[in-house]
């Protein structure tokens, strides 16, 4: 579905860029233990 205005391409961004974050922290975490 495409948003009217850019607040729900902003909002699925920043949700994506915040699995990402989380992501690599806990792949970063795996490899210092």
């Amino acid at each position: 579905a495409l948003a009217r205005t850019g607040d729900e391409l902003l909002a699925a961004l920043g949700a994506g860029l915040a699995l990402v974050a989380i992501g690599g922290a806990l792949v970063v975490a795996r490899r210092r233990s």
